[in-house]
């Protein structure tokens, strides 16, 4: 089923639409599908527009803001019909995570609904459940509020300052938690993951047959923008990937990319990169925080848990890109970045 006929009836051209994040990865593609493949009128904010040419040539009106600047957002927010929340913390000063995830989540809806917009599409993640148990993970589980890592507990924190904003004002609230991102311009899915390959770090963990749940970008944007028309979207929360893989299929493409052998590390050897940044050998990169993310992705794949995906296939989603035809797409982007 195509979009198109998702969208049929409830169509988003000349709609107002605002994008946060319309400068980052997943952000950027979302602005340029709704401006160039829609027909939206798209206003996208972000706090360095270097990608400002790009999306101006798909129809993008691009403003310079910061989640933190009310006042800015605010006005950001008059006269949009629908508001597609992507930016968000996803590293650096952990004392950022909760003014940026919670704080600026809240508040936005809340303009967005007193300025007018009937629908708020919220981009969180399938983190927001920390590390449940092993088990097919459903969007109706308990979120991990109170997380050790401010990435899981910010974004978790981040769906019930929507969801309140939402009852306080009977704006439509759709929440989407994608798992695995990748794609072109793919910060860690691809960018560093390959990187990482191409350098001759370890990033399986194991025999690398931990259970890895991807979903290629424009899979994503697909299930964004139905969320954004569907009746039966608004009030609910959506997983979005596509079934999982063993890390070591998702990986294999960029290792022969490179001409490199996968390496791994033993599971306790990765658990303790993950818990304090202690690399197992030298020369590797124990400081760096996307190799931690990488291994403890791979670790939490090793106990079996899935996220299940129902009830986004329920309102008519299914992948149309998929993960065969979306590595060779990425590791085309990739070789032209890199050519040599």
């Amino acid at each position: 089923m195509t979009i198109e006929r998702w969208l049929e009836g409830s169509d988003l051209e000349g709609v107002a639409v605002l994008v946060t994040g319309a400068t980052g990865f997943i952000g950027g593609r979302l602005a340029e599908r709704l401006a160039a493949g829609e027909g939206a009128r798209v206003t996208g904010t972000g706090r360095r527009l270097d990608r400002a040419r790009e999306l101006d040539e798909a129809g993008v009106r691009l403003e310079e803001a910061d989640l933190l600047d009310a006042a800015r957002m605010r006005e950001l927010a008059k006269g949009r019909e629908v508001v597609f929340h992507v930016a968000g913390w996803v590293g650096g000063d952990p004392d950022m995570a909760g003014p940026v995830n919670v704080e600026a989540t809240g508040r936005l809806a809340r303009d967005a609904a007193r300025a007018g917009a009937r629908r708020f599409v919220l981009v969180s993640s399938v983190s927001a459940y920390g590390r449940p148990e092993p088990r097919v993970v459903g969007e109706d589980e308990p979120l991990a509020t109170e997380a050790e890592h401010p990435y899981p507990r910010t974004k978790a924190l981040g769906e019930v300052a929507a969801r309140e904003a939402a009852e306080q004002t009977g704006i439509e609230l759709a929440i989407v938690r994608p798992a695995s991102v990748f794609g072109p311009r793919s910060t860690l899915w691809t960018e560093a993951l390959a990187g990482f390959i191409r350098d001759g770090v370890p990033v399986l963990v194991g025999d690398g047959s931990s259970a890895f749940s991807p979903v290629y970008v424009d899979d994503l944007v697909d299930a964004m923008l139905l969320c954004a028309v569907a009746g039966g979207a608004a009030g609910r929360a959506f997983n979005v990937t596509e079934e999982p893989v063993p890390w070591r299929e998702y990986a294999r493409p960029y290792a022969e990319l490179y001409g490199r052998e996968l390496r791994a590390l033993d599971p306790e050897e990765a658990a303790r990169v993950v818990r304090g940044g202690e690399s197992p050998a030298g020369g590797l990169p124990a400081d760096d925080p996307r190799w931690a993310t990488i291994l403890a992705v791979g670790l939490a794949g090793l106990d079996g848990t899935r996220f299940a995906t129902d009830r986004i296939r329920g309102l008519g989603w299914s992948p149309r890109v998929g993960l065969e035809e979306g590595m060779g797409r990425t590791v085309d982007w990739l070789r032209s970045e890199d050519p040599a």
